[in-house]
């Protein structure tokens, strides 16, 4: 186990967000160096042949531990900044590689697709996480959940299942629902079930494309360029980062999950405050069902983000500083 880190801003509601004109010096002279001084890592067995692939930090004198769930072809390597920051403002930090995904068991060798055959499997194994590593390693800590995308739709399923786990939680353009681009839900949710039902459960949704070496800023979820181009450059070093397609089987699970997400019942049992944040460029995950999610759990608040895209944490500075103080507020509380 790595030290504990001496948080010089204990329960802060400010951290200074990077430069962007420099960031990637700062990054890889500063930050990368920091946090693999106090990262502990390893492998959490499932079953025989299936490991997790987890990390995490821990302060000396922490206000809580942070969890971090992350979104669709991501893993804990693209969550390096927000680290820092939970980090600096006194928190511990724990992230999990979801299964498919970064250096975690994956059922099928292509590196660039993404599967799951149960959507409630990603469930069950966080919550392996947090009863295996997270609660012996944060004894007596308050634990706060941060969820991006289909990370926040784990999230959001792990707070109905466990409503007293965690006492605060981020959802950040959580996949309530996500887009099907020109096919309606029902079509979408069609092609990829006859996919299934003919084997092609694992093959790759028509219309995606493996990695792409000259990935498009534009057409990225970012709008911080310097962000965008850091993480790019390690996409193109690690072939356990180029994960851009779902399998049809994942196409039809996410498709699937919405319903138990927006049940009543299910909502009325989350008992942690939620604060979900919208982006208002989203192309990825509906806005709508995202209301409909807030309005039927006890206790939620719901931030429409301006002028950014989906992956609001790779936002530029402008947008990024007020956002980054506003969860450290809200976990504060």
């Amino acid at each position: 186990m790595s030290e504990a880190y001496s948080a010089p801003l204990r329960g802060a509601c400010h951290v200074d967000v990077l430069p962007e004109d420099h960031f990637d010096e700062v990054m890889i002279n500063t930050v990368e160096p920091l946090l693999q001084r106090y990262r502990t890592k390893g492998y959490l067995t499932i079953v025989r042949g299936m490991r997790l692939h987890y990390e995490y930090y821990l302060c000396a004198d922490p206000v809580g531990a942070v969890v971090i769930c992350h979104g669709f072809t991501e893993s804990a390597e693209k969550y390096r900044e927000l680290t820092y920051y939970f980090l600096k403002a006194g928190y511990s930090v724990f992230l999990l590689d979801l299964r498919g995904h970064g250096r975690s068991y994956r059922e099928i060798e292509d590196t660039s697709l993404t599967h799951i055959g149960k959507f409630s499997d990603y469930v069950e194994d966080f919550d392996r996480f947090i009863q295996k590593i997270v609660r012996p390693n944060a004894v007596n800590q308050p634990l706060y959940l941060f969820g991006h995308s289909m990370g926040g739709a784990i999230a959001a399923l792990y707070l109905s299942k466990n409503p007293v786990t965690f006492r605060r939680a981020v959802l950040n353009a959580p996949m309530i629902a996500p887009v099907t681009g020109h096919w309606p839900k029902f079509m979408a949710k069609l092609m990829a079930g006859l996919a299934c039902l003919t084997g092609n459960g694992k093959k790759r949704v028509m219309g995606f494309e493996p990695f792409d070496e000259e990935e498009s800023f534009e057409e990225s979820c970012d709008s911080s360029f310097a962000r965008f181009e850091y993480y790019r450059q390690k996409r193109l070093h690690y072939r356990h980062l180029r994960n851009t397609s779902p399998t049809y089987s994942w196409l039809l699970q996410s498709l699937s999950v919405s319903k138990l997400l927006l049940n009543k019942n299910n909502c009325a049992t989350v008992q942690a405050p939620v604060l979900l944040f919208r982006a208002e460029q989203d192309l990825l995950v509906l806005p709508g069902p995202q209301q409909t999610y807030i309005d039927r759990i006890p206790h939620g608040e719901l931030v429409t983000v301006r002028g950014t895209k989906h992956e609001i944490y790779m936002a530029e500075n402008e947008v990024l500083q007020p956002y980054i103080d506003h969860i450290l507020s809200f976990f504060a509380k």
